[in-house]
């Protein structure tokens, strides 16, 4: 079997850097050059439940953040809070006295309030039936509908139309890193291919 030579020797291990650099890169990156935005919105992961107040306002529960996320009527973002999840999904809902109740599916005996600014208010038992409630699904006493497709970037309508919509930030470096570990994995297999690399 012929022995690499010096140059094509090289070109293994520049390729094997390259494809070194871009894997780790890739590991510690994601598509979204942050996960959030200059006004203070998160990019949505794990969306597990939302519901929608009598105005309008929309709520949504993220699981990879741990946040309650509110819309306005017109999807337009308004604010955020953080909420206690036990690292699992979680469940909304409207408490008697019209606060925002946060439901961590591994506590489901608990749950825990918050008023809609996202004031805590505290950690109470839970005797509501949440069997048969859609946390994917509301209807308002009017009968609007609103609906929830993804947990990722959700997309949210109201009566088929789309009203909440995230925008898929794009991370330059993630590319960057993909780049070089495809270019790595380039160098790596030429001396392999040609001849003229081989004593």
């Amino acid at each position: 079997m012929n022995a690499l030579s010096k140059k094509g020797f090289s070109f293994v291990v520049f390729g094997c850097i390259f494809f070194i650099i871009g894997i780790f890169g890739l590991s510690k990156t994601g598509t979204y050059s942050s996960t959030e935005l200059p006004n203070g919105e998160k990019i949505l992961i794990r969306t597990q439940s939302f519901i929608v107040d009598s105005c309008g306002a929309i709520y949504i529960g993220d699981s990879h953040h741990g946040i309650v996320q509110v819309y306005d009527k017109d999807g337009e973002f308004l604010r955020n809070w953080d909420i206690e999840t036990h690292g699992g999904a979680i469940i909304l809902f409207f408490t008697e006295d019209r606060d925002v109740a946060v439901v961590p599916v591994r506590d489901k005996f608990f749950y825990y309030c918050y008023t809609k600014e996202g004031v805590f208010v505290g950690k109470r038992k839970n005797t509501f039936d949440l069997t048969n409630l859609d946390p994917m699904y509301h209807i308002t006493s009017d009968g609007v509908e609103y609906t929830i497709s993804g947990k990722q970037r959700p997309r949210i309508s109201r009566n088929g139309e789309l009203l909440v919509y995230q925008k898929f930030y794009k991370n330059n470096i993630f590319w960057l890193f993909i780049f070089l570990t495809v270019i790595g994995f380039i160098i790596f297999i030429i001396p392999f291919l040609s001849k003229n690399h081989y004593k």
